[in-house]
């Protein structure tokens, strides 16, 4: 259990870090193309680690397919969620996409039949709230007046997609961990995230990225994929649902790093936030 949230730990530390690193440079490239950034930086890091990682073996046909399978329902997923940065509010898209974490919890509690005490109940319950008043900026333009609404109902429609699809995969990789270790299926998930960001590119302007803000790009692909790993290990050793709320908790970092680096402001609600946050954090890490 303290391995199991040790992993889990290294991993909100890396994605937070990561996240916050993006800021700047999704300054430089559009969604489309840091996406194809992160992956092929991901998939470096991953197939390295994974012929580094003692006696490299190859796995099985079939779950081979499965692990890549996963990779490529989470690769639509991260296209679904750059379709929906390009059409709608960023605090908007970062509130709304967390909800995937909610059809893990329920695919894992009726489909794997893990048991959801009170305890665990309130744990989760409480660091999904305080993800989402992290989350939650508010809109920027102050419009809502009906036809505000209207605009921002018609461009919210493909973060259903992405909560669907990343909540349907967040939620198979518990059992593909059964038949696959860590780094092989890292490694299969980074090729199937690579092939639909590269694909998605292709499909849409043939411009690659290239240059500082492509290696930039790739660095924190680097960092993502890291965390990755650190993740399907503690994924091992623990519930499907607690280890997927407790990796969203890597928002704090994100958090407190824009804060002492970026000059944000904390505002009364993210500091409520934070605290309901770590207070779930706290309940689901009791014994």
């Amino acid at each position: 259990m303290v391995a199991a949230l040790a992993f889990i730990g290294v991993n909100v530390l890396l994605v937070g870090i990561a996240s916050f690193l993006e800021g700047p440079v999704s300054r430089q490239l559009d969604a489309f193309r840091l996406g194809a950034a992160l992956r092929v930086g991901g998939l470096l890091i991953a197939a390295i680690a994974f012929l580094a990682g003692g006696d490299p073996q190859l796995p099985d046909r079939e779950p081979a397919l499965a692990g890549l399978g996963i990779g490529l329902i989470l690769g639509i997923g991260s296209a679904f969620y750059c379709l929906a940065l390009s059409r709608m509010a960023s605090w908007l898209a970062a509130s709304v996409a967390n909800g995937y974490v909610a059809v893990t919890i329920l695919l894992g509690v009726v489909v794997l039949g893990e048991r959801l005490t009170w305890l665990t109940a309130l744990g989760l319950g409480l660091t999904l709230a305080g993800i989402v008043a992290l989350s939650w900026r508010g809109s920027p333009d102050g419009d809502g007046s009906a036809h505000g609404r209207q605009r921002t109902l018609a461009a919210v429609w493909p973060i259903i997609p992405y909560i669907v699809l990343v909540g349907i995969g967040a939620f198979l990789e518990k059992p593909a961990l059964d038949h696959l270790t860590a780094l092989q299926f890292n490694a299969l998930n980074a090729l199937g995230m690579a092939i639909i960001a590269v694909v998605a590119v292709a499909a849409r302007d043939r411009q690659f990225p290239t240059g500082s803000p492509a290696l930039a790009g790739a660095g924190i692909g680097v960092l993502l994929s890291l965390g990755s790993i650190a993740y399907y290990l503690g994924l091992d050793r623990l519930p499907v649902s607690v280890a997927a709320t407790l990796s969203n908790t890597s928002v704090l970092v994100t958090v407190a790093l824009a804060v002492a680096f970026g000059h944000q402001a904390l505002t009364l609600r993210q500091g409520l936030g934070a605290a309901i946050t770590l207070a779930g954090v706290s309940v689901l890490a009791m014994p």
